[in-house]
């Protein structure tokens, strides 16, 4: 099941190898047996603060009784087996997942990993790590970088992941539902699709048996005040938005996030002394597992975090670290940190150039190419790095919205097409480095362009949108192509 991803990391050494097995079984009459027995006081001893009862029958043997689930976790250390009983398959669906990442976290510790407080995205390999304080952006970058569109980008871990060293600095999964800031989802458009039956659709099973509420509140007090977290499982991730999912990746940059979105523009700064690098890590490791504490028993490890930072001077040529203060284009800038450093170029090049500014931008969107009579359908752009100039109609999917209906949307609000075919959608990518205004930029703008036929008449009155305002047709044959964006110019060059 997609929700029982996991990787575990297994060492050069194959005896060395941390492998354990796991099995369950339904049974109403040993849970009651157990509670009979026991007579157990429940306290909050497993992740996340829920309630349980531990109870070490000897050096190899332990007992784990969960309430919420009704179910009992049998840790066999001698025969590396975890035995699992539940009263019905809810339950066992829960706490499998539990122990799998119980198992997981366990073993990569014990190979040497570091728990660490980021969330991270995986391209070619290539991994890049958003720290910083809570509240910092880290799940608006994950979820910023996941809508991107971008190709072969996947999603290695939200909050919390593990860090490693083999031959590089490796990034490795923690298993983990994708807990995002409400304000992060809505301010990438998830408000139109994020309702009730946004679990039922995509979630499927995995949301029956979980019972997991679509928004966890935080506080108490004053509702319309309220903070939440919007739950995602990893099977909604990936259907919904289109996403895949790593289980690993080689690190090349590491990026601690601040928000200041009072100031309209990010500012990027590298991090290049060596005990202030190993204090951005140490910031971020996670010593403390006050969320995670190892229940099941299965950590010999010291969590320590000195034995990766103690190794960070040996890829300092390798790995990116830079401190990112993110303004109002935040999301935009994040999508270009992110193309920029899992393209196939030197990340430490990269980064002193994006240093020096200014800063990479990317945005995806899906466009008309509608020809009559010889003239080429375009809208006038008011806003962006083609302001001024003629455009092609379209724009960026929403959330969770496929190309098709994004393009069909598009054109129903930029020109007021209603009736429309299209076809032949290619795609693009171009570098902009000059706005229309002539100042340098470092614009990544990609996307895909589909061939449209109108099967009915635009309105005469004239159509605007939040960045465009207006349409008219370009003469392909007279028209001055100088007052055409790159994008436009380059489908009719192409």
């Amino acid at each position: 099941m997609p929700l029982l991803r996991s990787h575990v990391y297994y060492p050069d050494t194959p005896s060395a190898a941390d492998i354990w097995s796991v099995s369950a079984v339904e049974s109403d009459y040993l849970w009651d047996f157990a509670v009979e027995q026991l007579n157990p006081v429940w306290m909050p001893v497993l992740d996340y603060g829920a309630d349980g009862h531990v109870v070490d029958v000897d050096q190899q043997a332990r007992l784990i009784m969960i309430p919420s689930t009704r179910t009992v976790i049998v840790r066999d250390r001698a025969e590396k087996k975890v035995y699992i009983v539940g009263r019905d398959v809810r339950g066992l669906f829960v706490e499998l997942y539990r122990v799998v990442r119980g198992v997981h976290t366990a073993s990569a510790i014990n190979s040497g990993a570091m728990a660490f407080h980021s969330s991270s995205v995986v391209r070619q390999g290539r991994g890049v790590c958003f720290v910083g304080d809570k509240g910092a952006g880290k799940s608006t970058a994950l979820l910023a970088a996941a809508t991107s569109h971008l190709d072969g980008l996947s999603i290695l871990t939200n909050d919390k992941a593990l860090l490693h060293f083999d031959r590089d600095l490796e990034i490795l999964v923690w298993p983990s539902v994708v807990n995002a800031g409400a304000g992060s989802v809505l301010a990438l458009g998830g408000d139109r699709v994020l309702k009730p039956e946004f679990h039922y659709r995509y979630g499927a099973m995995a949301y029956l048996l979980l019972d997991l509420p679509l928004i966890e509140k935080l506080s108490t007090g004053d509702e319309a005040s309220v903070p939440a977290k919007v739950r995602l499982l990893p099977e909604e991730m990936r259907r919904a938005l289109g996403t895949s999912f790593s289980t690993e990746g080689r690190v090349v940059a590491i990026i601690e996030s601040e928000l200041a979105l009072d100031e309209p523009h990010s500012r990027f700064e590298l991090v290049l002394d060596a005990d202030e690098r190993a204090n951005l890590v140490r910031r971020n490791a996670l010593t403390e597992w006050t969320n995670h504490p190892d229940w099941l028993g299965l950590i010999t490890a010291s969590l320590r975090e000195e034995s990766v930072i103690g190794r960070l001077e040996e890829f300092a040529d390798d790995v990116v670290m830079a401190r990112l203060r993110v303004g109002r284009d935040g999301k935009d800038v994040t999508r270009g940190l992110v193309a920029a450093f899992t393209s196939s170029k030197s990340p430490v090049e990269l980064g002193t150039v994006i240093a020096a500014g200014p800063l990479p931008t990317y945005h995806f969107g899906v466009y008309a190419r509608i020809v009559r009579d010889g003239r080429l359908l375009c809208v006038k752009k008011t806003r962006g790095p083609y302001t001024g100039l003629l455009d092609l109609p379209g724009g960026r999917p929403e959330f969770a919205e496929n190309w098709e209906d994004a393009l069909r949307r598009e054109l129903r609000e930029e020109v007021g097409a209603e009736s429309v075919s299209i076809s032949n959608c290619v795609r693009f990518s171009l570098h902009v480095e000059f706005n229309a205004a002539g100042e340098n930029i470092d614009f990544h703008h990609h996307g895909a362009v589909a061939d449209v036929h109108l099967w009915s008449a635009l309105p005469e009155h004239g159509m605007s949108s939040s960045d465009t305002n207006g349409w008219e047709w370009f003469d392909l044959g007279s028209g001055d192509r100088l007052c055409l964006s790159p994008l436009a110019r380059s489908v009719l060059d192409g």
